[in-house]
């Protein structure tokens, strides 16, 4: 941090002593030089030139900022979780005479929505995957480490053909949603809602239909990990999938 403003990254301090306080001359150096921007370029943090690398050094400087700057807030007398208390008792006093949702955290609640897709960079996603594309990421474990799973694993799908794994709808998802069952219109379990896609993260404030969607597992691929992968006879038997 910066001596003359302590919220103020340090990284500037960098910028005014190695580029004479030309921003985009430093940018321009951080796409240039570091191997972060480089495609299959790799690092190794175990190394000491890991640290001099700028792009690492550029993301060290932005989380010490960070780290600060959430230190600076909690020193605050009034904190955020606090205020948000305030915030929702007003609003429920405000409101008590108006028809609410039900508590979701003791009562059942039920949504609908549909299996759909979205325009994502302007062309169509899709609106479910299947193992080929799995598999095609789990062949570059070797150098993305997000991939890298154990050979059985590989095998296992693939083997599988083009199973479903995962499917968008246009339900709605937040936090304690994960794990949800969901149905068909003839009542029969189709996957488990886990995740949504980056533009559901701002549902809480404003829900877009149009980009929003709701990441399920198919109810199959639970299924063939139970069996293939985790060998969960037992589970199975119990919920009549044997």
């Amino acid at each position: 941090m910066s001596a003359e403003d302590p919220l103020r990254s340090s990284v500037f301090e960098t910028i005014d002593r190695d580029y004479s306080g030309d921003c985009q001359r430093y940018a321009d150096a951080l796409y240039t030089k570091s191997l972060l921007m480089k495609k299959k370029a790799r690092l190794y943090p175990n190394k000491k030139s890991f640290d001099r690398d700028l792009g690492v050094d550029f993301g060290l400087q932005l989380t010490a900022a960070l780290t600060d700057l959430y230190a600076a807030f909690n020193e605050v007398d009034d904190s955020i979780d606090e205020q948000e208390r305030y915030l929702c008792a007003a609003k429920l006093r405000m409101e008590e005479d108006m028809p609410h949702y039900s508590d979701a955290n003791f009562t059942m609640r039920l949504s609908y929505g549909q299996v759909k897709e979205y325009n994502l960079g302007g062309r169509p996603s899709g609106f479910q995957t299947k193992a080929p594309s799995m598999v095609a990421k789990m062949k570059t474990g070797d150098f993305i480490e997000d991939y890298r799973v154990e050979p059985e694993m590989l095998d296992l799908l693939s083997n599988a053909g083009d199973m479903p794994l995962c499917f968008l709808t246009t339900n709605d998802i937040t936090g304690g949603n994960s794990g949800s069952p969901m149905f068909d219109g003839k009542n029969r379990l189709i996957g488990l809602a886990f995740d949504g896609n980056w533009d559901s993260l701002s549902s809480d404030i404003f829900f877009d239909s149009k980009l929003a969607r709701c990441i399920g597992v198919d109810i199959r691929y639970v299924l063939f990990m139970m069996d293939r992968w985790g060998h969960a006879d037992r589970l199975l038997q119990e919920i009549h999938a044997q």
